[in-house]
């Protein structure tokens, strides 16, 4: 019954089975869009995952997103940790572009450091970039303390468009 309720709200889910990390008790729903239902993602729809869930262990960046800015004006930017260990951080950025070749030298929005587990939102606005067709996120990761110096984070990065709703409430 419950499963059926998560369902119909496009919800479904259970917590992914891993070894017993500090996020064992993190519970991960996947979401599910009426926009995706039974289609494959495609790097220019929304939403759209920058970076599926995956296991990082060195600085890095996304795949390209594709704005289709007559529909997009403002991004609803998602980050989930669901794994780290102790004594490191993780920093993400997203930069925007005219071409997808050249990216601006500064992110235009970035999650502030982050320690734990946990599900982080930030809202773009995307209207004074105007000739920004392209987004990608770049992580920078930091361990320091006892043990091996090589972080290890599991992560996903998620854009969808946000609802004109969602945006008045920011401003």
């Amino acid at each position: 019954m419950r499963e059926e309720a998560l369902l119909a709200a496009g919800l479904a889910g259970s917590p992914p089975s891993r070894p017993a990390d500090n996020c064992a008790n993190l519970v991960v729903i996947e979401r599910r869009s009426r926009f995706d239902a039974g289609r494959p993602q495609k790097g220019t729809m929304l939403p759209s995952f920058l970076l599926e869930e995956s296991l990082q262990r060195q600085d890095g960046s996304s795949a390209v997103l594709e704005l289709d800015r007559s529909q997009v004006q403002a991004l609803a930017l998602t980050l989930g940790i669901t794994r780290i260990i102790e004594q490191e951080s993780l920093e993400v950025g997203f930069y925007l572009s005219k071409d997808g070749e050249n990216w601006d030298a500064k992110p235009v929005l970035s999650f502030p450091q982050k320690f734990y587990c946990g599900t982080y939102s930030l809202l773009l606005d995307l209207s004074p970039f105007a000739e920004a067709r392209f987004l990608k996120a770049e992580w920078k990761m930091n361990r320091w303390g006892r043990g091996d110096p090589t972080p290890l984070f599991a992560f996903y990065i998620f854009a969808e468009a946000a609802e004109d709703a969602a945006l008045a409430t920011a401003v």
